[in-house]
């Protein structure tokens, strides 16, 4: 099981659905809950901040 988002996985995804992971993400932080893409359990909240950055990044460039 891996924790961290790949950035090259993250290409895979369409605007739409990388806004909607980002959502989840922020709601999920402001929980207290973990999040990940892959929906694992175990992501620490410095690791969820850290793959809302990657989507953040991949979103300027589209």
């Amino acid at each position: 099981m891996r924790l961290k988002l790949k950035y090259s996985e993250i290409k895979d995804y369409s605007k739409e659905e990388l806004l909607k992971m980002k959502k989840q993400a922020k709601i999920g932080l402001m929980n207290g809950e973990m999040f990940s893409t892959k929906r694992e359990k175990g992501i620490s909240p410095k690791e969820t901040r850290k793959n809302i950055a990657r989507i953040n990044q991949r979103l300027k460039e589209l």
